[in-house]
């Protein structure tokens, strides 16, 4: 089932036009097969996670897994019906298998990205 294989976490919030975290970077990169360092997330990147980060299904309370390739920054606003209860702690490595970035006018853009957990 891809909730337990895949999870939504928050990176950071971020200034598109500054290039700039507002918010964050929840995350540092530990391993990269690009061979330029760039200030997002790349998919296929391993990284740290700096803070322990909740897993986030869009209407998880009310629909389960059915929206769980749906980016969270695509309902502007959060509930707790979003929230799975699953957590991954501070430390954490993952690898990033997708990053997902989007804005409402006049707030800056979320940075969201679709992790795996890498087998020790």
């Amino acid at each position: 089932m891809y909730f337990y294989s895949f999870k939504l976490v928050l990176l950071g919030d971020y200034d598109i036009e500054k290039g700039i975290f507002i918010k964050g970077p929840f995350y540092k990169v530990v391993k990269s097969k690009y061979p330029n360092k760039d200030i997002l997330p790349r998919k296929g990147e391993r990284i740290r996670l700096t803070v322990e980060r909740n897993v986030v299904i869009i209407n998880y309370t009310t629909k389960g897994t059915s929206d769980v390739f749906q980016p969270p920054w695509t309902k502007n606003i959060l509930d707790e019906g979003d929230y799975t209860g699953v957590k991954i702690l501070k430390g954490t490595i993952v690898e990033i298998r997708d990053v997902s970035m989007g804005s409402f006018p006049g707030m800056p853009a979320v940075l969201w990205v679709r992790v795996s957990y890498v087998p020790h």
